[in-house]
Formats: structure tokens, sequence, C-alpha cells
């Protein structure tokens, strides 16, 4: 009768280990691969990023000072706007001190004080 322990099967089990190290030693070599594969990933999206940023800068400070004329002249067409309104506001309180009974308007009309939408 034969013994379940004899030199075949050892050998057998022998080549199973071997194989399962084998398997091992490629998952451990698949992960190295995806680390490389993220990190080499990431540094190219990090470049991709530094590289647009040096492209759209000039190009964004140029925008940003065309944004910033347009704000000061709406911002100065208001303060003027708001003069003449001030104007006309102090104008109308001094008729009123006066108590006349007819209030003439100011010269400017408020048609001609339209505020210019954006």
């Amino acid at each position: 009768m034969t013994s379940p322990f004899q030199p075949y099967s050892l050998a057998v089990h022998r080549n199973r280990i071997a194989a399962g190290r084998f398997q091992s030693h490629q998952k451990r070599w698949d992960l190295y691969a995806f680390a490389q594969l993220i990190t080499f990933g990431l540094i190219a999206l990090c470049m991709i990023g530094l590289l647009l940023t040096l492209i759209l800068v000039p190009f964004s400070t140029k925008w940003m000072s065309s944004v910033k004329k347009n704000i000061e002249t709406e911002a100065r067409d208001f303060n003027r706007q708001s003069e003449l309104l001030w104007d006309d506001l102090q104008f109308i309180q001094k008729q009123l001190r006066t108590k006349r009974s007819n209030i003439t308007p100011p010269r400017r009309t408020l048609r001609s004080l339209r505020i210019n939408p954006l």
C-alpha cells in the first residue's frame, strides 16, 4: 500500500509552492507597476498644469487689466452721476426752504442721468 506522502506528491507540492511564490512575486511587481503608473501620472498632471499656467498667465493679466479699466470707468461714471443727483437734491431742498410755490426742475433731467448697465 502506498503512502500519501510519497516523493512524487512532495515534488508536486513543491511545484505548487514555487508557483505560488512566482504568483506572489508577480503580484508584487504588478503593484509596483501600478504605483509607478500613478506616480508618473501625477507628475505628468503637475507638469501639464505648470505648462498651462505659464501659457495662460500673460493672457489673464491682460484680461484683468482690461476688466480693471472697465470697472474704473464705470466707477467714475457712477460718481459723476451721483454728484449730479446730489446737486439736484441740493437745488430742490434750497427751493423748498425758500417756500416757493412753483418748484422749477433743475436744468438736467433724470433721463440724461441713466446709469449704463455693465
